[in-house]
């Protein structure tokens, strides 16, 4: 009988270090936690991870070559759903390949194959190969009761306001704020920063500024301490955004923006905004794109003009009524990233983590640009550990300069029928933020 052998080759920017690893960041703004090497995951493929790949291949290259082609992993958890229901938790993290125009003449390497192994040879024979223009593979969920699996968000950015309740928006853009009275969405933003160079002693300068869309639900269910694994004493106490004389930032508003996330919050980077007069005075844009699909872009193509004076309603990024929170990256993380945040959304409460082993290691996140590294700025993982070389199991991941995209459903597997629905669906391009996800396995009898 011959056995047949699907690969996939993609080129990404960076390798992450394994999830046990705390990340720090140069003063440089460089990102020491990722590294140059190769990633490899085995696994025994079913019909269904081959049919994703098939339906791929027959896509083919996209015809805007200036876009960069893209590779999803999938994985599914056990959820805890309510009393006498059954569900999984199911997320989809995209990750954006390199751009190896230089290296190899196309914008980016995707490249899949399928070889046989026929009876009685010495080797695989090459069956067909295929440059997808963007690829889907499905990672296996936990397998067994004994196995437990736990996710969890390291972002490393902090809050300058506190959450704000949405008066006005429509599309993208965000146009007043209600705390008090309303006012226009610019004004506590522009305000928190002018406050934020003061206490760094920094001039005003151009700084990227995230905002988290808090769906008016999802805000209500956390606020009452109902989401996973949250109180709602920890999310909404006031807190100084910063300290005078420091940049630095707190690893539990990292693990908060998991939370978030896990309950259904999306995060946007702020592309423009304030000043003005009229009705454009106050005015933020926000990142429409919750992923990296070259035909989103095209869905959002127009103008501010054009999105105010459409006679239709848009399904847009936040609408009133919803609630949205503005963060920074700070210039350095002065901070180490912790492996493993309080708050993550994992099911291992009342599970001692000492009693189980790790079975395998994902991370996926991002990096800064190329267009500040320099050779000898970076090392490898090994020549850190003060070794040659070094392989690092079992632990696969990879790490995109420009983001990755997470869509996180929950799928119902109750009887008689199954229906799934969307928890989230945002892009993460934080630099330097990470997604983990461990599995373990029970230690013995």
């Amino acid at each position: 009988m011959s056995a047949v052998c699907h690969a996939a080759v993609a080129v990404v920017d960076r390798l992450p270090g394994s999830s046990t690893h705390v990340m720090h960041a140069s003063k440089s703004g460089l990102d020491p936690a990722a590294y140059e090497g190769i990633s490899v995951y085995f696994n025994e493929t079913n019909s269904e991870d081959i049919e994703d790949i098939k339906q791929y291949h027959q896509r083919g290259r996209s015809l805007d070559s200036s876009h960069s082609a893209s590779i999803s992993f999938t994985f599914k958890d056990e959820d805890v759903p309510a009393p006498g229901s059954r569900s999984v938790i199911s997320r989809a993290i995209q990750v954006p390949l390199a751009n190896t125009l230089f290296q190899t003449g196309n914008q980016s390497t995707l490249s899949t194959s399928k070889w046989v192994l026929q009876p009685g040879s010495s080797g695989f024979s090459c069956l067909e190969k295929s440059e997808p223009a963007s690829l889907a593979i499905n990672l296996p969920g936990q397998s067994t009761t004994a196995e437990l699996a736990k996710t969890t968000y390291n972002v490393p950015i902090f809050a300058v306001t506190p959450p704000r309740e949405l008066g006005a928006a429509m599309g993208n853009i965000i146009r007043q704020l209600i705390f008090d009275k309303s006012v226009p969405a610019s004004e506590e933003l522009e305000r928190a920063l002018t406050e934020y160079f003061a206490s760094q002693k920094l001039p005003q300068q151009a700084l990227s500024v995230w905002a988290l869309v808090i769906p008016r639900a999802v805000f209500s269910q956390l606020k009452e301490g109902q989401g996973p694994e949250t109180s709602s004493d920890t999310i909404f106490q006031p807190a100084e955004p910063f300290k005078t004389g420091s940049d630095s930032w707190e690893p539990l508003q990292s693990s908060i923006i998991g939370t978030y996330i896990e309950a259904g919050a999306h995060m946007h980077r702020v592309l423009s905004g304030g000043g003005g007069w009229g009705q454009k005075r106050g005015l933020l844009s926000l990142d429409p794109h919750v992923s990296y699909n070259p035909e989103e872009e095209h869905s959002w193509s127009g103008q501010i003009e054009e999105r105010f004076s459409e006679p239709k309603e848009l399904a847009g990024v936040a609408s009133p009524g919803d609630f949205i929170q503005f963060f920074v990256s700070p210039t350095n993380l002065s901070t180490p990233l912790p492996a493993n945040d309080p708050g993550d959304n994992s099911n291992l409460a009342g599970d001692s983590l000492q009693r189980h082993v790790v079975s395998s290691s994902l991370v996926f996140g991002t990096t800064f640009s190329a267009i500040d590294e320099t050779p000898t700025t970076w090392t490898s993982e090994a020549s850190q550990s003060g070794q040659s070389d070094l392989i690092v199991s079992p632990h696969f991941g990879a790490l995109s300069q420009q983001g990755i995209s997470l869509k996180i459903e929950r799928v119902s597997t109750s009887v008689p029928r199954s229906e799934s629905r969307v928890v989230c669906q945002t892009k993460l391009d934080v630099p330097c933020m990470r997604l983990n996800r461990v599995t373990y396995n029970r230690k013995g009898p």
